[in-house]
């Protein structure tokens, strides 16, 4: 049989006119709370709201009806945010997920311009892979993410390999390189968005 093994290059970040990050991929936290855990509900309140840039009163609410046991997620941070918050991760009930993918900084601000990246669906897996897309890759599906997938995603690579019947590699049929993604320049300003969306 044949596999194929693809080599996708990091997808390219959004900038605004000013060149600060609206998208990009980055080191980044999850943030939510375990409501059953909260030992100071002010406490962990302050914390969320100072993360998110919200009053803490507005947090509260916001997981009201979850499940007490279950995490709840409110947000995404940065990495360079979580590192401001100090002692303000250490609260009871607060839960602080790092991971690294695609980030939307300022809480999403101008999300209606940058859109958003969405994974191939099963039904569309068949017309993706002739267009050279790995089955689990993500695609721009609106806005700018939409409109620059041919700059943002670059060109994938990959290496197609004939198998034996147990699965074991024989040789390397056919190898193609990769291509690296373009970053996009905007013209909004993306602190204004901010000001406007947080008023």
């Amino acid at each position: 049989q044949l596999y194929m093994v693809y080599f996708v290059p990091e997808r390219g970040a959004l900038y605004d006119r000013n060149g600060l990050p609206m998208a990009a991929q980055a080191e980044a936290y999850a943030v939510g709370v375990v409501p059953s855990e909260i030992a100071d509900p002010d406490a962990a309140a302050t914390a969320m709201g100072r993360a998110l840039g919200v009053a803490p009163a507005l947090i509260p609410p916001r997981y009201e009806f979850a499940a007490p046991d279950e995490y709840f997620p409110l947000g995404e941070i940065s990495a360079a945010e979580y590192s401001r918050l100090g002692g303000l991760v250490n609260v009871a009930g607060t839960r602080w997920d790092a991971y690294t993918s695609r980030f939307y900084y300022g809480h999403g601000a101008g999300a209606h311009v940058t859109g958003y990246t969405s994974f191939i669906q099963p039904e569309e897996v068949a017309d993706f892979q002739a267009r050279g897309f790995a089955s689990d890759q993500r695609f721009g599906s609106s806005g700018l993410e939409g409109w620059g997938e041919p700059y943002l995603a670059g060109r994938n690579g990959g290496q197609l390999t004939l198998l034996d019947a147990a699965g074991n590699p024989l040789r390397a049929i056919a190898l193609g390189d990769s291509s690296p993604a373009q970053d996009i320049y905007t013209t909004l300003d993306f602190e204004l968005q901010e000001a406007a969306q947080f008023a």
